[in-house]
């Protein structure tokens, strides 16, 4: 039995012996392909499941003066936070003439509900991919409308002169309004930060300078605030102060710090490209669908990774303490010190230790760590509190030199859990292999915001039992005004410094199960590079035969 027309077959459909060389590599490649698939799969450090981001394995560090102007987005933020937690509870109170329950209600809902538009926004930041990016068209479309209702929300309309239903019915729906175009400002603006910051001690950067500037918009817009608010006087007594116009005035100075910031923010970054299958194709519709799907499932995932869950609920008590300090000082100073002229210069004093302290604490984190910082800033920010308690009315001087020191301490809590979320996010990247910031920072927000809307509102709630008495809004600044009973003088020391060093006790309990550093991060990322060699490696195929001799003779050995 003869081989050769079986050979001269075979040569006739490989005319060229490189056309069997390619066969069989195509071959070997599929079936390695096939078994790195399965490899990746059954990783846990899985390349596979990390989206895509164009560009990635490039970044390098941006300059200096970007990160500088994308944290100067933060003054906008600050100025809405500051001013805010200052002097919204103040107004409702004392200007618009809405009680202790019905305002502390209302600051109640706007919380909750800031807290549930925020992981939305993050979700449709996530999902929605445009040519201009995720973040920034969120940024830009909703800047304007933020400004307009930042200035009505501090109008006081004549139908709500004489009517709580009024009054609660205007400032709720005007609330809620401000709050969802600031939400689509501050949301996307906060999930650009992994885009702007490359590595561990770039993002300390960024948020060295977010921090800065934002406490800085604190110090002058809360100090301007005190001032405006008492500047015009009433057109038929100047005794008195028209308290109405001095904060609608104000406003029209201080929408700009809310609006031009942030805008030009973002114009000197850029956002990296985000390419991920489930995007592609699908429309605006389905990724929002898929979103919510999506959200549900983070959900739940998010509060199992450990790292995430405990650097959330240090956020949740050192802004618990913040709140509480801020949200009853105005009334404290006026009421517990008698010292209503001095207002401005405390918050002034307050917030200018608050800011220079960031600037050590970084310095201090980068030497001895975040966790190590945060512990040492804690001891301070307690102390202080501590000593609050028992200041009385003539001790002011007393009062100016421990807020300072209260105020040096209580830096660590703007820096060190905003410095080391974006770290655990990192690590939640590389450990789970999911890109999920939007929703992680949104998530945190809205526990966050209803934490402390939770305390806000319990405050209120407690200064109405203990008897606190609205003032007449026709004789607001005259001196008999300034009485409150012994009972609501003792609920303004305990809510300004007992239950905020109750929390920062609990959040040093927490942050000292927190297993994120440097070296951790740098663990996980060497162990995927290692990975990824190793699946990069493929053999080379077995060698074909050389020429047509050899190949006929193997042909002739059957």
């Amino acid at each position: 039995f003869s081989t050769k027309p079986v050979a001269a077959r075979m040569l006739s459909s490989y005319r060229d012996l490189s056309s069997i060389t390619e066969t069989l590599d195509e071959v070997a490649e599929a079936e390695e392909e096939i078994e790195v698939k399965k490899r990746r799969k059954s990783s846990r450090y899985s390349l596979e499941k990390v989206p895509i981001v164009e560009g990635d394995e490039e970044r390098k560090p941006i300059a200096m003066w970007r990160k500088a102007a994308f944290g100067f987005g933060n003054f906008s933020r600050y100025t809405v936070i500051g001013i805010q937690a200052y002097f919204l509870n103040v107004f409702l109170l004392e200007v618009a003439g809405i009680g202790t329950f019905w305002s502390g209600n209302i600051l109640l809902v706007k919380q909750i509900y800031d807290g549930f538009t925020d992981p939305l926004v993050g979700g449709l930041s996530d999902s929605i991919s445009t040519r201009w990016g995720r973040r920034k068209p969120w940024i830009i479309l909703a800047s304007i409308p933020s400004g307009i209702f930042w200035i009505l929300q501090w109008y006081t309309p004549g139908f709500t002169q004489n009517s709580v239903a009024g009054s609660v019915t205007y400032y709720l729906l005007i609330l809620l309004v401000f709050s969802t175009m600031n939400t689509f400002v501050s949301v996307p603006y906060n999930a650009m930060v992994p885009d702007v910051a490359v590595n561990y001690d770039d993002r300390t950067a960024v948020v060295l300078f977010q921090e800065v500037f934002g406490l800085s918009a604190v110090i002058i817009f809360s100090y301007f605030q005190a001032e405006a608010v008492e500047f015009f006087k009433d057109e038929d007594n100047d005794e008195l102060v028209d308290y109405e116009k001095g904060y609608l005035y104000a406003s029209y100075i201080t929408v700009w710090a809310v609006v031009i910031p942030m805008l030009l923010a973002v114009i000197f970054v850029k956002e990296r490209k985000f390419i991920a299958k489930d995007l592609v194709g699908n429309s605006a519709l389905g990724r929002v669908f898929n979103w919510f799907k999506t959200f549900l499932k983070t959900l739940g995932k998010s509060l199992m990774f450990k790292e995430f869950t405990l650097i959330v609920i240090v956020f949740v008590l050192c802004m618990i303490a913040v709140y509480l300090f801020v949200n009853n000082f105005v009334l404290y100073v006026k009421y517990v010190l008698l010292a209503e002229s001095q207002t401005s210069f405390l918050m002034l004093a307050v917030q200018a230790t608050a800011t220079l302290s960031i600037f050590f604490w970084a310095f201090l984190s980068k030497k001895v760590g975040k966790k190590l910082t945060f512990f040492i800033g804690c001891v301070l920010w307690i102390g202080g509190s501590i000593i609050i308690f028992f200041i009385n009315s003539n001790d002011i001087k007393v009062f100016y030199v421990v807020c300072v020191i209260r105020a040096l301490g209580s830096g660590v809590g703007y820096l060190i859990p905003l410095a080391m979320l974006p770290d655990v996010i990192e690590l939640d990247r590389m450990k789970n292999g999911e890109a999920r910031e939007g929703i992680l920072y949104s998530l945190m927000i809205l526990l966050q915001k209803t934490g402390v809307g939770v305390a806000i509102t319990a405050s209120n709630y407690v200064l109405g039992l203990a008897g606190y008495i609205n003032p007449d809004k026709e004789t607001v600044v005259q001196e008999e005004d300034n009485y409150q009973p012994d009972s609501v003088l003792l609920s303004f020391r305990i809510l300004m410094t007992v239950v905020p060093v109750i929390c920062l006790l609990l959040a040093l309990v927490c942050i000292s199960f927190i297993n994120v550093s440097k070296e951790v991060l740098d663990e996980y990322e060497a162990k995927m590079e290692a990975e990824q060699r190793d699946l990069s490696f493929k053999p080379k195929p077995k060698n074909p035969p050389k020429d047509e001799h050899s190949l006929l003779a193997q042909e002739e050995t059957f």
